[in-house]
């Protein structure tokens, strides 16, 4: 984990980096329900 100079652009990054993480795995989650039907 690295560290901005700047908290806020910290926080922005890594709220960013969470929330693709989540949707990523949304989203793979649904591709593979979907591929198994």
């Amino acid at each position: 984990m690295f560290f901005c100079r700047s908290p806020d652009n910290f926080l922005k990054h890594y709220v960013e980096t969470e929330f693709a993480e989540r949707q990523g795995k949304f989203w793979q989650a649904l591709y593979q329900q979907r591929s198994l039907i």
